[in-house]
């Protein structure tokens, strides 16, 4: 907890379960023991609140009150927590904080609000701009959902309104939105005028009543605090008076039938309908220009909720709190808390609340809940020391991690392999400068138009800053984001603000005026001024805290979803919490993060392979490969290009794939590539399958050629067909599978390098779902596939059936390295160690050992408890084609010395290890990785 109070009990790793409808409580239940067995201390699900019906995620929460239906029910729940507990099993759930689903009518919420409007009683549960730059949008929610121009679906009858008991609802395919109760007074109207009822019939008067009480509805942007409650209380009644009159006059349900389907019939009608409503349906383009309600990212049916309001954080967390009161609970996964208005106060909020839950399961116990926070840390940003969490979740190790395998010397021959390979020439900084502003213009213009008309009222109340035209400040605020070196800063409505935040925006401002010299620069310094609170009036303070919500997302879309698909040098630096433009790190910064890790964050969380990495981490193992041998990699990029270039095809005067494309579809090939091969036809064409639907999401993602705004659809089928040729015919694949030949067992000796280092350094360590063995899993859904646990239970029951770890069952598990058990070892072994001695890996001294550039070896100790660690790095650099794995003599004489030296256990072999300076060669004669305990 970085040294503030009492740090959590925290597990001593977590295994991730992706649930959905596919994968249940009760499956999960099942695998519980499995994971008992392998080692695991807790295991971390998706999120588990009710979704949108048909999640694979379940990040689209429509409900924070109940558990989702579709993975069962309380019980389901309540067993597989019970079963997780009897075994002293951690139970760790994601929790989305920022935004819920709105798609569906199962968000009551944001059904009320698209009723009521500003007069809903959650219209402040969402950021929403009521008053928009756009004044035709005033008072509405603008609703970008429709597939063609709103004129086109009223004209083709593609939106009809429909009577739901006493409701009327606008229908939109699959959609049923609410209509606003003031204008039912249209159809009501309709049906008495389609009524042969005489005036003084009692039903017809009921009816009559309700017209009226309709009208005298309080109309939404007229509404106080007071006519809210009346109003509500009000159109409920309407509702029900209706409901009851429709029920028992079957004539009259007829007739507000028959009005609805003629106004749906009638464009004009409809069109008078639909303008009296709280929002306003649209085309889906027009969502990038003119949404007014703040969103996760750029997805419109993920709404943002104003988590900072009490009523909405007590609504959001009852049922976790609940949960974690009934002991079921003991961890939480933090979603996109970049998002969110205040970090810092969040988790202080949710800190004091959870920890007060947690003392009802734990009576006595003071503890507070172990939290960690999804946040991606950039180059030579820290995690802010005041936050009251336990750390994030694990890409800043990562980052630094997947860096060390890449031989860094090679960067200059990459460099221009990749430039003559594909033409592209440019550094990774241009082309994310270059995503971020397409970002903003293609998906964040509104909320870009939203800052600027904001910072324009703030501006002209200044008279040094009247002057500054909107348009100025419109391309300054972009200029600026653009050049933002962190995903966002952190300063707060009082005006304090985190160490680094005032040099990120004066970096980002300092930057955007550079390449921007016919720019005055008083408007950059205004916009700093701003930017850090000098003056905190409400307006500057309101910009300030949107503009921080703003930089995060276009940060992750430019950066995440564009540039990293994009460039592709070396395609295993291309993963979140990376950094492509650096090509490989030196073991000392590993170190460096570790112990620093040790002294900030010692629960912080550790990972090699989540749900939204973009490829496996054996994929990105294997792919770290290439860098060692830039020659041999150059010339058989040269003799694939000249084997496949019949498969290339046209379009609109392009090569079809794109060179940048084909170089991407080659690395791919290698790192995903199974270790047993490819196997007959059919096995062939799946693997083709794959990565072909990879290749495809990764274009859509890059945007160059094809989108998922305006996709292409030639370019996606010649880039399809690209890759399913290419695999299909055994000529050009042959000098590839050949070259995979090659280096297969080093790839896998760096997983298994990466592996143990991660389970050996501080923080707590994770484990995808599967990664137990090989993972060559590209992007999702690819990596959400099912794993075959029924496969896994026998492979591991198989290894502990064979004892105590010896030499010989090492050796036969390297000969044996393609079927995964020897992954498998690894991982149970270390987990297992894991939660026999917590405090050693969760507490113990960090002390990084000097052995070369080929070995990263570290001790961890506490008291009498010890463990070196000691990982081979660029393994075909030490032993090439002469030693497939670096085993034995490829060491030479090469010693690691280990302090006070000592007599020592190696955990995968059984090995026993003495001396000061022992030969690197004898610790790894059999097994390419050791972990040597004092004995």
């Amino acid at each position: 907890m970085s040294g503030k109070g009492p740090a959590p009990r925290a597990p001593s790793s977590t295994y991730r379960l992706q649930l959905h409808e596919g994968f249940r409580f009760a499956d999960a239940l099942a695998v519980v023991q499995y994971l008992d067995d392998l080692g695991a201390g807790g295991v971390y699900s998706s999120p588990i609140l009710r979704a949108e019906k048909g999640t694979t995620h379940g990040y689209d929460v429509v409900d924070h009150g109940t558990l989702d239906p579709a993975l069962g029910t309380d019980d389901d729940h309540r067993a597989l927590t019970d079963a997780l507990r009897g075994r002293g099993m951690h139970q760790l759930v994601d929790f989305v904080p920022n935004h819920i689903g709105i798609r569906s009518a199962g968000n009551a919420a944001w059904r009320d609000v698209l009723e009521s409007g500003r007069a809903s009683a959650f219209a402040d549960w969402f950021d929403i701009e009521w008053e928009p730059p756009d004044a035709a949008n005033a008072g509405k929610v603008l609703l970008p959902v429709l597939g063609r121009q709103f004129g086109q679906e009223v004209d083709d009858g593609k939106i009809r309104l429909a009577r739901e008991g006493g409701a009327f609802v606008v229908v939109y395919y699959d959609r049923r939105l609410p209509a606003s109760p003031r204008s039912y007074a249209l159809v009501v109207e309709r049906t008495l005028g389609g009524l042969d009822v005489p005036h003084e019939d009692p039903a017809r008067q009921e009816l009559e009543s309700v017209l009226s009480a309709i009208r005298h509805l309080p109309h939404p942007t007229s509404c106080d605090a007071n006519d809210r409650e009346e109003r509500a209380r009000e159109k409920e009644v309407v509702k029900r008076r209706l409901r009851a009159l429709f029920d028992e006059h079957p004539a009259f349900a007829a007739a507000a039938d028959a009005a609805t389907a003629a106004i749906s019939a009638t464009p004009r009608a409809l069109e008078q309908f639909l303008g009296e409503q709280n929002y306003r349906l649209s085309y889906w383009r027009v969502a990038t220009e003119e949404i007014n309600y703040r969103r996760f990212f750029d997805v419109n049916d993920l709404a943002a909720i104003r988590i900072e309001d009490p009523a909405v954080f007590s609504a959001a967390h009852a049922l976790l709190f609940d949960l974690v009161a009934q002991g079921r609970i003991t961890g939480i996964r933090l979603d996109h808390t970049d998002g969110l208005y205040d970090p810092k106060a969040y988790f202080e909020e949710l800190r004091r609340h959870a920890t007060d839950a947690l003392r009802k399961a734990r009576p006595g116990d003071g503890d507070p809940i172990y939290a960690v926070a999804e946040k991606i840390l950039e180059r030579g940003e820290k995690l802010p020391s005041g936050w009251v969490i336990s750390g994030t979740t694990g890409y800043d190790y990562l980052g630094v991690a997947n860096a060390v395998w890449v031989d860094s010397s090679t960067a200059a021959a990459f460099t221009r392999l990749y430039a003559d390979a594909t033409g592209v020439a440019a550094p990774f900084a241009e082309l994310l400068l270059e995503a971020k502003r397409e970002t903003m213009e293609d998906s964040f213009a509104s909320e870009i138009h939203v800052l600027s008309h904001l910072l324009k009222s703030i501006a002209d109340r200044n008279r040094h800053a009247r002057d500054f035209t909107r348009a100025s400040l419109l391309r300054v605020i972009k200029e600026v984001i653009a050049a933002f070196p962190v995903y966002r800063t952190y300063v707060r409505p009082d005006g304090s603000r985190e160490p680094g935040d005032a040099a990120h925006v004066e970096r980002a401002v300092r930057a955007a005026r550079r390449r921007n010299p016919a720019v005055e620069g008083t408007i950059f310094a205004f916009l700093r001024d701003v930017l850090l609170l000098d003056d905190r009036s409400d307006d500057t303070v309101r910009f300030a805290m949107r503009f921080q919500q703003v930089t995060g997302p276009i940060m992750a879309k430019g950066m995440e979803d564009t540039a990293l698909y994009r460039y592709t040098r070396l395609a295993c630096l291309n993963d979140v919490g990376c950094d492509p433009g650096r090509f490989g790190l030196p073991v000392s910064d590993l170190h460096a993060h570790n112990a620093a890790t040790l002294a900030s964050w010692p629960l912080t969380m550790t990972t090699s392979s989540t749900h939204d990495t973009k490829r496996g981490e054996d994929v990105r193992a294997r792919i770290a490969v290439l860098s060692e041998m830039p020659d041999d990699w150059a010339a058989l990029v040269r003799e694939l290009g000249e084997r496949s270039r019949a498969l290339v095809g046209e379009v609109d005067g392009e090569p079809a794939p794109s060179r940048n494309d084909a170089y991407l579809v080659w690395q791919t090939l290698v790192g995903a590539m199974p270790f047993e091969g490819l196997g007959g036809d059919d096995a062939r064409a799946a693997f083709a399958d794959r990565v072909a639907q990879y290749m495809c999401k990764a274009a859509h993602e890059a945007k160059v050629r094809t989108s998922w705004l305006n996709p292409d659809e030639g370019y996606d089928k010649a880039l399809a067909a690209f890759v399913r040729g290419v695999v299909a015919d055994r000529a050009i694949m042959a000098p590839l599978e050949a070259f995979v030949d090659r280096i297969r067992t080093h790839g896998a000796a760096n997983s298994l390098a990466q592996l143990a280092v991660r389970l050996a350094s501080p923080g707590v360590a994770d484990v995808y779902q599967g990664c137990e063995l090989w993972n060559l899993a590209l992007v999702d859904p690819d990596n959400r596939r099912p794993v075959d646990y029924a496969l896994r239970r026998r492979m591991l029951r198989s290894l502990r059936e064979r004892g105590a770890p010896t030499p010989a069952l090492a050796a036969e598990l390297v000969e044996g390295y393609r079927d995964g058990r020897i992954k498998m070892h690894v991982m149970t072994t270390c987990l297992r160690l894991r939660r026999e001695q917590p405090a050693l890996f969760l507490e113990g001294e960090y002390t990084p050992l000097e052995a070369g550039e080929h070995l990263v070896a570290f001790e961890r100790r506490r008291g009498t408890d010890r463990l070196v660690c000691l990982a081979p790095r660029l393994p075909w650099r030490l032993g090439g084609a002469k030693h497939p794995w670096p085993l034995g003599d490829a060491w030479g004489d090469a010693r690691v010395r280990l302090p006070a030296g000592g007599r020592f256990r190696e955990a995968f072999t059984g090995d026993t290890v003495e001396g000061d300076a022992p030969r690197i060669a004898g610790i790894l004669r059999v097994f390419p990785v050791a972990w040597l305990l004092a004995s």
